[in-house]
């Protein structure tokens, strides 16, 4: 987990982050168990593109 300064949005809506500070690890164990949930799931994801006002960041 990150501490810092939103610096934006990236094409899945994520958020783009400066001035980072590390505050917590994730465990392995727990990556592997999201990535199976995520394996799991039925369906079509869909396209990932997101429209262009979500790369703006936060305005303030």
């Amino acid at each position: 987990m990150l501490k810092g300064e939103e610096a934006g949005r990236g094409p899945d809506n994520e958020p783009l982050v400066r001035a980072v500070e590390p505050v917590a690890w994730i465990a392995e164990s727990v990556i592997a168990e999201a990535e199976e949930v995520v394996a799991r799931q039925r369906g079509e994801w869909g396209p990932l593109h997101r429209p262009a006002r979500f790369g703006r960041g936060r305005r303030g």
